[in-house]
C-alpha cells in the first residue's frame, strides 16, 4: 500500500520488478491512497525521465489508458490478464483508510509532513497492516514517529539513500499487544484456493467461477437447464451504461465501478463489433430537471466518442475520458432526434456500449479450472465433514465441495429457506433479502436495409432503450436470418402480473415512441404487421433495487455464499460482484468502498 501524493512511478517500480523475478507471487496487489487520480498525459513523461525507464515507459503507457473515469472513491485497474490489480483510492487519507479491509504486506509512507497525519491516522493504518508488515518511508517528523510507534509500529532510521542526502526510515508492524482483528463483522479469514461448486450458469454465477478460477480455484458450474445462459442472462444484447441520479447514489457508483472491470473482460474475451462494442450510449433524461447531473463538461481533455460505429478501441481512445457529459446536440439535426421539439436533457456515456451475455458467459466457462454441467438441479445441501454436499429431488449427489456460492436468481430463495433450519449450524445469519422476480420482454426484428439511415448508430436509453446496428444471427420459425438487428423494450412486470406478448410489444412501442418518436414512426408498421419477433424472462431484484453479495453463515471463514439480485443491471454488476466476492474470500484489497460493499452485503 502506498500513501501521499502518488503519481504512479512507484506502482510502475514494483509492478516492473514483479515481472523480472523468476519467484514472483501468482498476483500482485498494489493499493494506492491520493487526493488525485494519476495523470495519463504526464506519466510517460515522468517514466522516461526515472532511471530504467526505457522498462517502465511500455508499463507507464499501459497505467496511462486506463486512467479514465477516475472520481472519488475506489478504482480497480487491471493489468497481465489479472494477475496485477491495483486499486487507486482517491480522497482523503483517514476516510480512505478506513474503507480498507486488508493486511498488507508492506506500506510506503510518502510524503509523510503532509497534512492529515496524526494519531488517528497512523492506528487507521495499522488496522491495514499485520504483525510483521514493512514500513518504508523518508524523514519523519519526531511527532509522526511517536504518533505510529504508539500505534504498534517500530522506526528506525537508515543510512541515507544513494544519490541522495535526506535519510530513509524504515520500520516494522510489531504491536507490544494482540492486534485486533475484528474491527467489523465483515473481517473474515483468508481461505486458501480449493473446490468451490457454484449454482447458477447465468451472469452472477459464471462470474464468480472465472474470478475464482485466476485464483486458482477448481470451480464447478451447476444449473437445472442443459445450457449456460438460459434464464435472464439469455438476453440476446443488453447495455453496459453507467446508472446516473443526482446524489451519486450506491447503484451510480457501483455500475461505474463494475462497468470498468466488465470492459476489462469484453476486451479480452470478445470479438469487437461482434459480441460487444464501445459505441457510447445516449440516455435520454426524460424524467429529468433540465439541471440533471453530469460529472464533466465538453473540453479538450473530455472529447467524447465519435458517432459512428467504431472498430476495436485503442484504449487511448478513453484515456482521460470521464463518464457523462451533455449530450443533447447528438440529436441535434439528426433523423432519429426528428420530431423532439423540446428535448429534455440528454447524457452522452462515452465509456458504455452494448454486449452480448452468452458468448461472455461461454468463454468464462471455458477458462482453464472451470467445469459446467447442465440438468443438474439443486434441490438440497447438506453438511459432510468439513464439505458441503448438493443433492438433486431424488437425492443423488450432484457435487462437494469445500465452498458454495448461491447465484441461480430466485431459485436460491428454496435453498436459502432450508439452510435456515438446517441442523447443527447455529450461526445461521438473518436470511437475506427478499428476493423477487420482475418479468420483461424486448421486441426486435432483423434491420431493413431503409432504416439503416433513420436508426441511431448507438444506443439510447432512457424510459426504454433502442439498440440498433448489432450484427445477429437469428433461428425464427427456422427460417436463419443472418445480419443487422435492432432491440427495443423492455417492459418491466412482476411475475404475478405478466401480459401478453402482443401488449407488451404494443407497451415496448410506446416506450419507444416517447423515446424516439422518428424511429417509432420507421419501424411502427413491423409491429402493426406482427412481424417483431418477442424475448422473455424473468429478473431477480431486491426492494432496493441492490444485488446481494456476501457470506450466508457467519464465522470468521464462511464456506456459503450468495451473489444474486443484479436485476436489469447484471452485465454492469456482475463482474465487480464476482471480483468481490473473490476478494473477501481470499483476504485481499477490496475493489470498492467498505461501506459500499456493506450496502449489498448479504446480512444488511
Amino acid at each position: 500500500m502506498e500513501t501521499g501524493q502518488a503519481h504512479g512511478l512507484d506502482f510502475l517500480a514494483t509492478w516492473g520488478a514483479w515481472r523480472d523475478d523468476p519467484q514472483r507471487p501468482s498476483t500482485l496487489h498494489y493499493v494506492v491512497i491520493a487526493a488525485r487520480p494519476p495523470d495519463p498525459n504526464s506519466l510517460e513523461i515522468r517514466a522516461h525521465r526515472q532511471p530504467g525507464g526505457t522498462e517502465l515507459a511500455p508499463l507507464a503507457q499501459l497505467l496511462a489508458n486506463e486512467c479514465f473515469g477516475m472520481q472519488a472513491g475506489f478504482h480497480r485497474l487491471e493489468f497481465e490478464q489479472g494477475r496485477v490489480l491495483l486499486t487507486w483510492c482517491i480522497g482523503d487519507l483517514k476516510p480512505m483508510l478506513r474503507e480498507q479491509r486488508f493486511a498488507a504486506d508492506s506500506v510506503f509512507l510518502m510524503n509523510p509532513d503532509a497534512p492529515g497525519w496524526d494519531r488517528w491516522s497512523t492506528q487507521s493504518l495499522a488496522r491495514c497492516c499485520r504483525r510483521g508488515t514493512q514500513l518504508a518511508t523518508s524523514q519523519l517528523s519526531p511527532a509522526l514517529q511517536q504518533a505510529l510507534t504508539q500505534s504498534g509500529f517500530e522506526v528506525r532510521p537508515a543510512a541515507p539513500a544513494d544519490g541522495q542526502s535526506n535519510s530513509l526510515c524504515s520500520g516494522i508492524y510489531n504491536p507490544r499487544w494482540e492486534p485486533k482483528t475484528s474491527r467489523n463483522r465483515s473481517a473474515i479469514r483468508a481461505q486458501l484456493p480449493d473446490s468451490c461448486v457454484v449454482i447458477g450458469a447465468g451472469l452472477a454465477g459464471a462470474s464468480v467461477a472465472q474470478a475464482l478460477a485466476r485464483r486458482g480455484w477448481q470451480v464447478q458450474v451447476l444449473d437445472a437447464a442443459s445450457v449456460p445462459a438460459a434464464g435472464a442472462s439469455s438476453l440476446p444484447v443488453g447495455l453496459m451504461v453507467p446508472h446516473v441520479s443526482a446524489d451519486d447514489s450506491p447503484r451510480s457508483r457501483l455500475s461505474r465501478a463494475g462497468i470498468r472491470l466488465m470492459l476489462n473482460q469484453a476486451r479480452a474475451l470478445l470479438v469487437d463489433g461482434q459480441s460487444w462494442k464501445l459505441s457510447g450510449v445516449l440516455q435520454r433524461m426524460t424524467d429529468a430537471p433540465p439541471d440533471a447531473p453530469s460529472d464533466a463538461t465538453p473540453d479538450a481533455s473530455s472529447e467524447p466518442l465519435p458517432d459512428a460505429p467504431m472498430a476495436l478501441p485503442h484504449p487511448k481512445s478513453v484515456r482521460g475520458k470521464m463518464w457523462s457529459q451533455p449530450g443533447n446536440h447528438r440529436l441535434a439535426g439528426t433523423p432519429w432526434g426528428d420530431g423532439l421539439s423540446q428535448p429534455s436533457p440528454a447524457l452522452w456515456h462515452a465509456l458504455a456500449g452494448w454486449i452480448k451475455p452468452k458468448p461472455l458467459i461461454t468463454a468464462w466457462l471455458a477458462l482453464p479450472g472451470v467445469r459446467f454441467k447442465g440438468n443438474s438441479a439443486v434441490a438440497s445441501i447438506h453438511r459432510r465433514g468439513s464439505d458441503w454436499v448438493l443433492s438433486d429431488a431424488g437425492g443423488c449427489e450432484l457435487a462437494c465441495a469445500k465452498v458454495v456460492v448461491l447465484a441461480a436468481a430466485t431459485g436460491s430463495t428454496p435453498l436459502l429457506n432450508q439452510l435456515q433450519g438446517l441442523e447443527g449450524l447455529p450461526n445461521a445469519q438473518p436470511k437475506p433479502p427478499a428476493l423477487h422476480s420482475i418479468s420483461g420482454q424486448i421486441s426486435w426484428a432483423m434491420q431493413r436495409r431503409a432504416d439503416t439511415a433513420l436508426l441511431p448508430p448507438y444506443p439510447v436509453n432512457g424510459q426504454g432503450h433502442l439498440i440498433a446496428q448489432v450484427p445477429f444471427t437469428a433461428d425464427v420459425a427456422a427460417d436463419n436470418q443472418e445480419g443487422v438487428a435492432w432491440f427495443s423494450g423492455a417492459t418491466f412486470e412482476s411475475q404475478t402480473v405478466g401480459g401478453s406478448v402482443v401488449a407488451q410489444h404494443r407497451a415496448n412501442l410506446e416506450r419507444l415512441n416517447a423515446l424516439l418518436p422518428a424511429c417509432a414512426r420507421a419501424l411502427g408498421d413491423l409491429f402493426d404487421a406482427d412481424k417483431v419477433h418477442a424475448w422473455q424472462n424473468t429478473r431477480c431484484a431486491t426492494a432496493d433495487r441492490l444485488p446481494v453479495l456476501g457470506p450466508v453463515m457467519s464465522g470468521e471463514a464462511p464456506t456459503l455464499w450468495v451473489s444474486t439480485a443484479m436485476g436489469s443491471r447484471g452485465l454492469s454488476l456482475s463482474v465487480l460482484c464476482a471480483e468481490l466476492l473473490a476478494a473477501r474470500l481470499s483476504g485481499e484489497p477490496w475493489p470498492i468502498e467498505a461501506t459500499l460493499a456493506g450496502m449489498i452485503d448479504s446480512r444488511r
